[in-house]
């Protein structure tokens, strides 16, 4: 039994472990530059961290069915659901968003910060499943999203 048990916790090898970890913080630090440039509230290492945690959430999930299903008897008594783990990454990302959003005398300000944080969780998520060229594809289209929108905004204020 616990044979199984140490192989499904190293299903995955050690380098690919460290390099979507690094990838995960990668990513949030492209967007998190972007938002820093901005002088936003969340920028570099609050993004990075958002996608690193992510990510070590998402490995977590992949070990944790890997250990229930290679310990005999217990995939029976234990039921294990990967996909809560992303409700709760998608729950505690939205804490963190809604930590930015600010609302007073009628402005809310702070939206674009908030949606960007949960959106490095979901990169962060992507990465840790090892789906490399979605979490890279999303990261580009939301740097590209965050620059144009800002430049087309900075032209309707003159």
């Amino acid at each position: 039994m616990m044979d199984g048990l140490v192989d499904a916790l190293f299903k995955i090898p050690p380098w690919t472990v460290v390099g979507r970890l690094a990838l995960a913080c990668a990513l949030g630090a492209v967007i998190g530059f972007e938002r820093e440039m901005q002088q936003k509230a969340a920028g570099l290492r609050t993004n990075m961290l958002t996608a690193l945690a992510a990510a070590a959430f998402s490995l977590l999930s992949m070990h944790a069915v890997d250990t229930v299903d290679a310990a005999s008897g217990l995939s029976d008594a234990l039921r294990v659901d990967p996909l809560r783990v992303f409700e709760a990454i998608s729950g505690a990302a939205a804490v963190l968003a809604a930590g930015t959003v600010i609302a007073s005398r009628g402005q809310v300000s702070g939206l674009t910060t908030g949606v960007t944080l949960w959106l490095t969780a979901a990169i962060g998520a992507g990465v840790g499943l090892g789906f490399y060229g979605l979490a890279i594809l999303t990261t580009l289209f939301a740097v590209a999203t965050l620059a144009l929108l800002a430049r087309l905004e900075k032209r309707r204020e003159e």
